[in-house]
């Protein structure tokens, strides 16, 4: 997923869930999420680690609650936070093993079995979670404005769009030229049959 665009949805969903977020939610530091400081020197992995754990499980709350009155947009963006910090915290964690894999590797020593989990969040998870962010976004999409929905249609798939209206099927616009053109043969055969009828 295009970083730029992940941002934007983060923002995006944050705004619309803004009176259901604790103050300081994301700044509380949790010892957990801080990795070791070898492979991640600015400490942006364990940001990132720490915003996709916390955004999950807000998400979640928010969205499986029904004590919390929120309208459906709410709801929508709930479930898209709960899904897209599943996927940030995954890409977080697949970063970190394929750096620690890396280290080791340079230093010729047992990497454990950070190498077979980085494959795994690779081809297995990483997919899956991103298409639950787009799965979740074609919901939450259709009560943006087009103009709020622009950075993240590239997200979705060609048939969503099609659906959405974001983008014409070929197959749409081929019938509609069609018609067209059947319209104005019609009417020169109706017009033909008319003077022809009319002069006898």
């Amino acid at each position: 997923m295009n970083q730029w665009i992940e941002s934007q949805l983060r923002f995006m969903v944050l705004s619309d869930l803004r009176e259901h977020i604790p103050d300081e939610y994301f700044e509380s530091e949790t010892e957990r999420f801080n990795l070791n400081e070898s492979f991640d020197k600015r400490g942006f992995l364990s940001k990132e680690l720490r915003w996709g754990y916390l955004a999950g499980d807000l998400g979640r709350r928010l969205c499986f609650s029904n004590e919390i009155l929120m309208s459906a947009k709410q709801k929508s963006a709930a479930e898209v936070l709960m899904n897209l910090g599943m996927y940030v915290a995954a890409k977080a964690a697949h970063e970190a093993c394929d750096k620690i894999q890396k280290l080791v590797a340079e230093k010729e020593a047992d990497e454990g079995n950070a190498g077979e989990v980085a494959r795994q969040l690779q081809t297995k998870q990483l997919p899956v979670l991103e298409k639950n962010v787009t799965g979740s976004l074609k919901q939450y999409i259709r009560y943006l404005s087009n103009e709020e929905a622009k950075p993240f249609v590239p997200l979705l798939s060609d048939k969503d769009q099609i659906e959405l209206g974001f983008k014409k099927s070929i197959k749409n616009e081929v019938l509609q030229w069609s018609l067209k053109k059947l319209d104005y043969i019609f009417g020169l055969l109706l017009a033909a049959l008319f003077a022809y009828f009319g002069l006898k």
